[in-house]
């Protein structure tokens, strides 16, 4: 039951957190926002099971889940003290089933949901299959940690010159980047040799991870209308999130029944739906902005 709650807690606070971020920047801003509202996500991923090892070894679990309750207090401080910048919303129908219709009658949203299913997928190994990572090297449960920070330093890092790489690349191409290295990057983790190619390769994948999730989130947002925000960026999250718990059963089932390296592999393969789903919004993009044939004069 409480598990419950902190699941639903968790729905609805992302999507909301990913909804005010544009209330809270003036546009030119927006991408880089996103990227340091990622990579702080991305890094709470590694540093966070660190820590709460260290907690649960020493005092206990339950002492670690209140001190995490605690841990929430700054964020309820900043929650009640900014300001974001007023917008206009519609009063016309609210519910999620307009949010579903909206989305649908937009020709790209529908595939940059698609693409962020399959960054969210394809992230998923180093969190699954790090423990059997450690036990196929012969190393001890740091190791993991290891891999899991590796990981997150690849999405910090990156989240430094997301913006640089957008404004030279675009949003498109700048995903479909991200693709490519988080695919490379699982590459090298499968058939890595030794703990080093290990840590490497995470830290390519993390890079491309970070401009995955970063740009299809910047992407979608700029596609919006204010009164379809929150109904939107929630469909956004479950697609991010909701994507995790499926690809953690196939990639641990995988690995069960053959080893580590080929559950990696059956992440990768997404991927290959993810950049034809960009392509789409290419050729999409592209077809809006060109000129219709022009009209004979009377």
């Amino acid at each position: 039951a409480a598990a419950s709650v902190i699941g639903l807690g968790f729905a609805i606070g992302i999507a909301a957190m990913n909804a005010l971020i544009p209330a809270l920047v003036e546009p030119p801003d927006l991408d880089e926002a996103i990227a340091l509202n990622s990579a702080s996500f991305t890094l709470a991923r590694a540093v966070g099971p660190a820590l709460a090892g260290v907690v649960v070894a020493a005092l206990g679990s339950a002492f670690a889940f209140g001190a995490n309750a605690f841990t929430f207090l700054p964020l309820i401080v900043v929650l009640a003290v900014i300001r974001p910048r007023a917008v206009v919303r519609n009063q016309g129908d609210r519910s999620v089933r307009a949010g579903l219709r909206y989305t649908r009658a937009q020709p790209t949203m529908p595939w940059l949901i698609l693409a962020t299913l399959v960054v969210g997928w394809a992230g998923d190994p180093v969190n699954t299959l790090a423990p059997a990572y450690a036990e196929m090297f012969g190393r001890s449960e740091a190791f993991v940690g290891f891999q899991v920070a590796s990981f997150g330093a690849g999405s910090a890092i990156s989240s430094l010159f997301v913006g640089r790489i957008r404004s030279r690349m675009g949003l498109v191409r700048t995903t479909k980047t991200g693709l490519v290295l988080l695919a490379l990057g699982l590459l090298g983790y499968a058939a890595a040799p030794n703990e080093a190619v290990v840590l490497v390769a995470l830290f390519i994948a993390g890079v491309g991870f970070l401009l995955g999730v970063t740009t299809t989130n910047s992407n979608l947002q700029r596609r919006l209308d204010e009164d379809m925000r929150g109904r939107v960026m929630a469909l956004w999250s479950m697609a991010f999130l909701g994507s995790r718990p499926i690809a953690g059963l196939l990639d641990g089932a995988v690995a069960d029944l053959t080893n580590p390296r080929i559950g990696v592999l059956t992440a990768v393969v997404p991927l290959l739906a993810g950049w034809w789903a960009m392509g789409r919004v290419e050729r999409l993009d592209h077809a809006q902005d060109k000129p219709g044939p022009e009209r004979p004069e009377h």
